[in-house]
């Protein structure tokens, strides 16, 4: 087989394996959702009935829902949690490791990732507080952070060691880039004040102001 026909070969296998994931993730969706309409509703009067014929004869009532595959191994389940009155959906994966999970109280609400060796890679989470957009490293150490709240925004840049290399944060009165050490302290700041003028600061490595433009009025 010539060089050109083995890059067409691969081209095709690789669009095959994207596909075959696709099918997966909307296998286990259908195994969450098909499953819950069929106990859920009645059924219909034929088979051509339009919406409004469907008689809803029984409501299934339970406290948690478990799909599993043909093997046994369990794939997908739907549960509430007595301990703080939440909802919770969790998507596992052959080896029945979770790898998605959205869960729900009245507290909180989020969306969790986890990698092949169960570790939460992302997680978005709702709260009275505002919102939070978080990616782990796969040791576990945050990397990357993304806030809202009612008067403020921030995004934060982490290293491999979870501490803070960047932050760049709005607020409602100004706004603000502060970029820190390899110990995650505050070694340089640039502002912008409620007034709209410009502030830059550099400090060492105990906080204290070295140097500032504009400089300091005594």
């Amino acid at each position: 087989m010539d060089a050109v026909d083995s890059g067409a070969v691969v081209r095709r296998l690789e669009k095959l394996e994207r596909q075959n994931r696709l099918l997966k993730i909307a296998g286990i969706g259908a195994l969450v959702l098909v499953p819950l309409l069929i106990l859920s509703c009645g059924g219909a009067k034929d088979s051509t009935a339009d919406f409004d014929d469907f008689e809803l004869e029984e409501t299934t009532e339970a406290k948690s829902f478990l799909v599993v595959d043909e093997e046994g191994r369990s794939r997908a389940e739907l549960a509430w949690r007595k301990v703080d009155d939440s909802v919770e959906l969790v998507l596992y994966d052959e080896s029945e490791a979770a790898r998605a999970e959205f869960f729900w109280s009245t507290e909180h609400a989020g969306l969790s990732f986890q990698d092949d060796s169960a570790r939460t890679r992302a997680l978005c989470s709702l709260s009275p507080d505002g919102a939070d957009l978080l990616f782990y490293g796969e040791n576990g150490k945050t990397r990357l952070r993304l806030s809202l709240s009612d008067d403020s925004t921030s995004l934060g840049l982490f290293d491999q060691n979870g501490n803070t290399r960047v932050e760049l944060s709005s607020f409602e009165d100004g706004a603000g880039l502060t970029l820190c050490d390899q110990n995650g302290k505050r070694r340089a700041k640039l502002f912008l004040k409620e007034d709209g003028s410009p502030a830059l600061q550099l400090l060492d490595k105990d906080g204290k102001v070295i140097w500032q433009a504009p400089a300091a009025t005594e």
